[in-house]
């Protein structure tokens, strides 16, 4: 919302960090954190993953016994 408000601080901002424009620093910063949450939702699918694994692990010996 900031950057919508007081799109001159994106250029400020992006001129101390050697960014030739602001908009191209919102999208370096959206396609960082585009990246992180991908990672995180891969992370998060796995474990979820090995979960299910365990549960159906557990039921299957419940089952047998």
């Amino acid at each position: 919302m900031t950057i919508v408000l007081f799109p001159q601080w994106t250029s400020i901002l992006a001129h101390a960090l050697g960014v030739g424009r602001g908009v191209d620093l919102v999208i370096y910063l959206s396609l960082a954190g585009i990246g992180f949450l991908w990672l995180h939702a891969a992370a998060r699918l796995k474990e979820i993953e090995t979960r299910l694994t365990d549960l159906a692990r557990h039921v299957s010996l419940a089952e047998t016994r």
